[in-house]
């Protein structure tokens, strides 16, 4: 399970560093197509979402949680880990927290991102 988390995070990150130039070289019209809220908030679709937590569209809450701490933790700075991984599997989870919550609750989660101090 813990290898085949690693390789869809290794691939995602593949996907996103391919795409760049692209998007780059576009303008920044892929950010302009980007027109649901939650993308906008977020910065992720749910379909990006769900490759990164190795989850799918139509994942439970339950599955949803335990992949997003299991890959949070693997991705932990002060264990070894990725800050950038970690910050997109932290974004890939509040992507599917609105999904789940609807339109009304896209406000930032509770509880602090990766690298921000508690108030």
């Amino acid at each position: 399970w813990h290898a085949n988390c690693r390789s869809s995070i290794v691939e995602a990150y593949r996907q996103a560093a391919a795409n760049a130039p692209k998007a780059a070289a576009a303008g920044g019209r892929a950010a302009q197509k980007a027109t649901d809220k939650a993308t906008q908030a977020t910065g992720i679709t749910l379909s990006e979402a769900a490759k990164v937590l190795n989850v799918s569209e139509n994942s439970t809450a339950e599955e949803i949680q335990a992949h997003y701490e299991h890959l949070f933790t693997a991705n932990d700075p002060k264990q070894g880990g990725s800050f950038y991984l970690q910050s997109k599997v932290y974004r890939a989870k509040e992507r599917f927290d609105i999904e789940h919550k609807g339109p009304e609750s896209e406000e930032q989660p509770k509880g602090t991102t990766p690298g921000s101090a508690d108030t």
